[in-house]
Parts: structure tokens; sequence; C-alpha cells
């Protein structure tokens, strides 16, 4: 059986649903479908369906375009200075899981607002969860609600944020200085500081403040460069503002030494 042939121009000029011809123009079969005519085979691999639909042939290589490539030993690849199939849309919500070369970002789980809408997704950055934000370059975001908006962050729990440049941000903390690392409900205010515990505060630069209570009303802060302060109980509203201090508030300070020993000595007589 020999298809008819022909140009492009020389299709039918009123085609049917199920014409089937080969295109002496691009040297490809094509069929017609849905009102349009679709190549039907692209080299040695399936053609993707209609509007970036995707057919596979388990004994082959699936490829919808030299960006996008499953091999039939099961590897996945996505390159290229675009998406193999299309752009990320301009705005997005719902379950997704996608990367996309052009930013070199990979996106996984649900989103309801702008967080994964393209203004909002960082060079070569990773968000997973729902509703997570990684707009920074190469930022990471896991979980629920959390946020990665500066160069290199890291924001993982449940509303964590990470604003600072290089910041850490884990369980429900939120760091916003520089380097800085804030756990479990502390806040890392200032530059290379450390806030651990909750509703602690270290404001200052290189300050670091360990909270082992729980407040009533108002953070427990240590405002002074270089200082450290640690809070026990509910230290509410206090505030270490000194630099170059250590301070510990609350509870009880227990020094033990060991017992000194005693030197040995012997004696002789004679």
């Amino acid at each position: 059986m020999v298809l008819p042939s022909g140009a492009t121009a020389q299709r039918p000029v009123t085609p049917v649903n199920g014409m089937i011809r080969y295109n002496s123009e691009n040297g490809r079969f094509e069929g017609y479908q849905a009102g349009a005519w679709q190549d039907i085979l692209t080299g040695s691999a399936l053609a993707a369906a209609p509007d970036r639909g995707i057919q596979f042939n388990s004994g082959g290589n699936f490829a919808a375009d030299s960006n996008f490539v499953y091999t039939s030993q099961g590897t996945l690849i996505i390159s290229g200075v675009n998406t193999g199939i299309a752009q990320t849309p301009a705005t997005m919500t719902g379950s997704h899981m996608f990367f996309d070369p052009s930013s070199g970002a990979l996106r996984a789980g649900s989103v309801y607002g702008g967080e994964w809408d393209n203004a909002n997704i960082g060079n070569n950055s990773v968000a997973m969860g729902m509703s997570s934000l990684a707009s920074g370059q190469g930022s990471v975001s896991i979980g629920f609600s959390t946020q990665a908006s500066n160069m290199n962050a890291v924001s993982i729990g449940n509303g964590s944020v990470a604003s600072g440049d290089t910041s850490v941000a884990l369980g429900e903390a939120t760091a916003s200085g520089d380097r800085a690392f804030a756990v479990q409900g502390g806040a890392a205010a200032g530059n290379y500081a450390i806030a651990m515990g909750y509703s602690v505060v270290a404001g200052g630069d290189y300050s670091m403040g360990l909270g082992l209570g729980v407040p009533t009303s108002g953070p427990q802060t240590v405002s002074g460069t270089n200082s450290f302060g640690i809070f026990m109980g509910d230290q509410s509203s206090r505030t270490l503002s000194a630099s170059n201090t250590m301070g510990l508030f609350g509870g009880q300070m227990v020094r033990w030494f060991c017992p000194p020993v005693p030197p040995l000595s012997a004696r002789l007589r004679l």
C-alpha cells in the first residue's frame, strides 16, 4: 500500500478526520485528526500528542523534542534553556511537580497563592510541600507556608521564614539576619546571630539566645553585640542589651568541683 504524498500545499482541500499522507516537504507521515494535520512519526521516536500530550513506546526512547527525553531504562532528562514541553505558566495554583530548566528550579506539592508564580521562582531553587516559597537564588523551602526569600536561604518546617542572605530557619522560626540561624520558635535578627527556643530573639550581631521556657508576655531578647543570653522559665520581655556579655536569667546556676586529689607522699624512716 502506498499512501498519498506531496508537499504541505498539496494537502486535500477538504480533509476529514482519519486521513493519512506522507509530507514530502518535511519527510514525515501526517494524519488529520481533531480538525488539524499532525505529524505521526518524528524520526525514531513517537511524536507528542496535541496540546503537549505524551505518547511512549516502551521498546525505545521517547522524546518530545531534544530537551525532553525519557529513555527505555527509565531515566527522565530535561535540559536546555527552557522546558522540553513549554515554559512554566506565569501563574500557577493546585498540585504540581515540575523542573524548569530556564531557571534550574524544582517544585513539588500544592500551592494556592502566588508562591510558584514565575516572579517568585528563584534560580536554582527548590520548594516542596504546601504553599512553600523559594524566591531567592539557590534557596530551599520545604514544609507548610515556609519562605526562603534571599540568596542561599533555607526554610524548613511550619511557617518558618529565612529572609537573610544564607540564613537558616527551622521549625517555626524566623532568620532575618545575614547568615543567621533560628530554630523552633526563635528569631535571629542580627547578622551571624543564633536563636533557639520559643519566643527568643537574637537581635545583636554575633549574638546568641537560648530559651528554656515559655514567656507569657513579650519575647526574651539578646540585643547586645557578641552577647549570649540563657532564659530559663518565664522571662517575658527580658532583654540583655550589653555587648560582650553572658547572662543567665531565671533558674539557678550550680557549680560543682571535684574534690582535689591529695598529693602523693612517702616517708622514709632510717
